[in-house]
């Protein structure tokens, strides 16, 4: 990946290797706002986690809302270790949850490691 830096003086190319792998812990994911304004970051990797053990992720990408699957909902729920969510907290850490999934391993979320 070639980085590109802006200091609006100088523009400095780098040819670093970035290492685009999934968090092992909340400290590397970026600061994570799912509304409240304070960072999530403890949440989403729960959920991210909790998501992948279950084997739910293609699930969750698909998932549209409504109640027909709404057992896989209650079982992230049950799965989480720290389930400290109000209904809309949890909603709206499932749909960032998703959209991560989509997007795969974008450096949006995940603070990056130069290798």
């Amino acid at each position: 990946m070639l980085i590109i830096k802006i200091d609006y003086k100088n523009i400095t190319f780098c040819n670093q290797i970035l290492i685009m792998t999934e968090p092992s812990s909340y400290k590397e994911w970026k600061y994570v706002d799912i509304g409240y304004g304070v960072n999530a970051s403890r949440e989403a990797h729960d959920m991210y986690m909790t998501v992948k053990r279950l084997g739910l992720e293609e699930w969750l990408i698909n998932y549209k809302g409504g109640g027909a699957d709404i057992g896989n909902m209650d079982k992230i729920s049950n799965g989480l270790e720290n389930n400290n969510h109000s209904g809309f907290s949890f909603s709206a850490t499932a749909k960032f949850i998703r959209q991560v999934l989509i997007d795969k391993w974008d450096p949006k979320y995940k603070i990056l490691q130069p290798e």
